[in-house]
Protein backbone atom coordinates (compact mmCIF):
# COMPACT_ATOMS: atom_id res chain seq x y z
CA UNK A 1 0.00 0.00 0.00
CA UNK A 2 1.34 3.43 -0.97
CA UNK A 3 -1.62 5.69 -0.27
CA UNK A 4 -4.89 5.61 1.63
CA UNK A 5 -7.45 8.39 1.72
CA UNK A 6 -10.94 8.64 3.14
CA UNK A 7 -13.83 10.27 1.36
CA UNK A 8 -14.88 13.63 2.78
CA UNK A 9 -18.38 12.94 1.43
CA UNK A 10 -19.21 9.29 2.17
CA UNK A 11 -18.61 7.91 5.64
CA UNK A 12 -16.49 4.74 5.70
CA UNK A 13 -15.43 5.02 2.03
CA UNK A 14 -11.67 4.58 1.46
CA UNK A 15 -9.48 4.70 -1.65
CA UNK A 16 -6.26 2.68 -1.41
CA UNK A 17 -3.43 2.60 -3.94
CA UNK A 18 -0.39 0.38 -4.27
CA UNK A 19 2.54 -0.54 -6.50
CA UNK A 20 0.43 -3.25 -8.16
CA UNK A 21 -1.25 -0.58 -10.36
CA UNK A 22 -4.75 -0.96 -8.82
CA UNK A 23 -6.88 1.56 -7.00
CA UNK A 24 -9.06 -0.27 -4.50
CA UNK A 25 -12.22 1.13 -2.98
CA UNK A 26 -13.16 -0.17 0.48
CA UNK A 27 -15.88 0.10 3.05
CA UNK A 28 -13.77 0.70 6.18
CA UNK A 29 -16.21 -1.40 8.22
CA UNK A 30 -15.40 -4.45 6.08
CA UNK A 31 -11.76 -4.08 4.96
CA UNK A 32 -11.02 -7.68 3.98
CA UNK A 33 -12.41 -7.40 0.44
CA UNK A 34 -12.46 -4.26 -1.72
CA UNK A 35 -15.77 -3.06 -3.15
CA UNK A 36 -14.04 -2.26 -6.44
CA UNK A 37 -10.58 -2.88 -7.88
CA UNK A 38 -9.77 -0.40 -10.64
CA UNK A 39 -6.70 -1.15 -12.79
CA UNK A 40 -4.99 2.14 -13.65
CA UNK A 41 -1.45 1.22 -14.64
CA UNK A 42 1.85 2.59 -13.49
CA UNK A 43 1.63 2.03 -9.74
CA UNK A 44 -0.54 4.29 -7.60
CA UNK A 45 1.41 6.79 -5.53
CA UNK A 46 -1.28 9.28 -4.50
CA UNK A 47 -5.11 9.41 -4.47
CA UNK A 48 -7.28 12.38 -3.51
CA UNK A 49 -11.06 12.70 -3.44
CA UNK A 50 -12.47 15.84 -5.07
CA UNK A 51 -13.52 18.43 -2.45
CA UNK A 52 -17.04 18.88 -3.89
CA UNK A 53 -17.66 16.11 -6.46
CA UNK A 54 -18.08 12.95 -4.37
CA UNK A 55 -17.55 10.51 -7.26
CA UNK A 56 -14.20 11.88 -8.52
CA UNK A 57 -10.75 10.78 -7.35
CA UNK A 58 -7.49 12.27 -8.61
CA UNK A 59 -4.81 9.59 -8.89
CA UNK A 60 -1.04 9.84 -9.48
CA UNK A 61 -0.08 6.70 -11.42
CA UNK A 62 3.72 6.77 -11.19
CA UNK A 63 4.62 5.38 -14.64
CA UNK A 64 1.30 6.20 -16.35
CA UNK A 65 0.51 9.86 -15.65
CA UNK A 66 -2.34 11.40 -13.69
CA UNK A 67 -5.94 10.27 -13.95
CA UNK A 68 -9.32 11.26 -12.64
CA UNK A 69 -11.47 8.27 -11.84
CA UNK A 70 -15.24 8.59 -11.56
CA UNK A 71 -16.79 6.06 -9.18
CA UNK A 72 -20.18 4.55 -9.82
CA UNK A 73 -22.99 6.40 -8.05
CA UNK A 74 -23.82 3.45 -5.76
CA UNK A 75 -20.45 3.76 -4.05
CA UNK A 76 -21.08 7.31 -2.93
CA UNK A 77 -24.88 7.38 -2.56
CA UNK A 78 -25.62 4.36 -0.39
CA UNK A 79 -22.53 2.50 0.71
CA UNK A 80 -24.57 0.17 2.92
CA UNK A 81 -26.23 -1.43 -0.11
CA UNK A 82 -23.08 -1.91 -2.21
CA UNK A 83 -21.80 -5.41 -2.82
CA UNK A 84 -18.16 -6.15 -3.56
CA UNK A 85 -17.37 -7.11 -7.14
CA UNK A 86 -14.23 -8.59 -8.65
CA UNK A 87 -13.73 -5.73 -11.08
CA UNK A 88 -14.14 -2.03 -11.73
CA UNK A 89 -17.87 -2.23 -12.51
CA UNK A 90 -19.30 1.25 -13.07
CA UNK A 91 -15.99 3.08 -12.51
CA UNK A 92 -14.17 4.87 -15.32
CA UNK A 93 -11.22 7.12 -16.08
CA UNK A 94 -12.77 10.41 -17.21
CA UNK A 95 -9.61 12.52 -17.57
CA UNK A 96 -5.91 11.93 -17.86
CA UNK A 97 -2.92 14.27 -17.84
CA UNK A 98 0.38 13.17 -19.35
CA UNK A 99 2.23 16.50 -19.36
CA UNK A 100 5.03 15.27 -17.09
CA UNK A 101 8.14 13.50 -18.35
CA UNK A 102 8.96 11.83 -15.05
CA UNK A 103 7.26 9.78 -12.32
CA UNK A 104 3.74 11.04 -11.52
CA UNK A 105 4.16 11.69 -7.83
CA UNK A 106 2.14 14.43 -6.17
CA UNK A 107 -1.40 15.57 -6.90
CA UNK A 108 -4.13 17.60 -5.27
CA UNK A 109 -7.28 19.54 -6.07
CA UNK A 110 -7.70 23.28 -5.69
CA UNK A 111 -10.22 24.29 -3.07
CA UNK A 112 -11.34 27.32 -5.10
CA UNK A 113 -15.03 27.41 -5.82
CA UNK A 114 -15.49 27.60 -9.55
CA UNK A 115 -16.97 25.32 -12.18
CA UNK A 116 -13.65 24.12 -13.55
CA UNK A 117 -11.48 22.68 -10.83
CA UNK A 118 -7.78 23.41 -10.85
CA UNK A 119 -5.44 20.52 -10.24
CA UNK A 120 -1.78 20.74 -9.25
CA UNK A 121 0.48 17.81 -10.09
CA UNK A 122 4.20 17.28 -9.72
CA UNK A 123 6.72 14.79 -10.97
CA UNK A 124 9.69 13.29 -9.22
CA UNK A 125 12.94 13.39 -11.17
CA UNK A 126 12.34 16.50 -13.27
CA UNK A 127 10.93 18.54 -10.34
CA UNK A 128 8.07 19.99 -12.43
CA UNK A 129 4.78 21.37 -11.18
CA UNK A 130 1.83 21.62 -13.55
CA UNK A 131 -1.49 23.31 -12.89
CA UNK A 132 -4.36 22.21 -15.12
CA UNK A 133 -8.15 22.25 -15.30
CA UNK A 134 -10.19 19.14 -14.65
Amino acid sequence: MTTITSSPHTEHLLAVGSYDENLRIYDARSPLKPLRTIPLGGGIWRARFHPTRPRDILVACMHDGFKIVRLDADLVDDLAGVKATDGDEGCEVVTRFDGHTSLAYGADWSRLEDEDTLVATCSFYDHNLHVWRA
